[in-house]
């Protein structure tokens, strides 16, 4: 991750719950600002973003939300472009479990940023069963056996 300022962690974040913010407490951001944030629950199949604050130069600075299909993000399909006010509360959710929040400012105007909180599910555990011998299936019509020894197993 790359970040062009002291204030953004540019961590990847692991929990399955949490809080993220650009990191300036009472003080506006600054400009020529890029960060970046991952949230990447371990093991979810969902990831939710809610902002409980957001405030930028409305046209010039904004707060991007994507959906990633790993932690690497380098696929990714953008869920929000926010800018101005007026996003409390709008949430944004993953169903590939990860999200990247970007932060990007221009050389002008500062205002105070961002404050969100995310919540994730995580997926369900795969409890193997026996099954008939030379076959094994999943009760969902997913692949998860795959995990279990072939064969052998089914998901229960």
């Amino acid at each position: 991750l790359s970040c062009t300022h002291s204030h953004c962690d540019c961590a990847v974040h692991t929990a399955s719950s949490g809080s993220i913010s650009d990191r300036t407490g009472s003080q506006d951001y600054d400009n020529d600002q890029e960060c970046v944030w991952i949230i990447a629950p371990t093991a979810a199949i969902n990831v939710t973003l809610t902002f409980t604050s957001l405030s930028t130069e409305a046209i010039f600075d904004f707060v991007y939300v994507d959906e990633c299909d790993d932690p690497a993000c380098d696929t990714s399909t953008e869920l929000a472009k926010l800018d101005g006010i007026g996003h409390d509360g709008k949430n944004f959710t993953s169903t590939t479990g990860v999200l990247r929040i970007r932060l990007s400012t221009d050389f002008m105007v500062k205002r105070a940023g961002f404050d969100a909180v995310w919540t994730s599910v995580a997926s369900r555990a795969i409890t193997c069963t026996p099954c008939i011998a030379g076959s094994y299936k999943s009760t969902n019509g997913s692949a998860a056996c795959m995990l279990c020894e072939g064969g052998k197993y089914s998901t229960g």
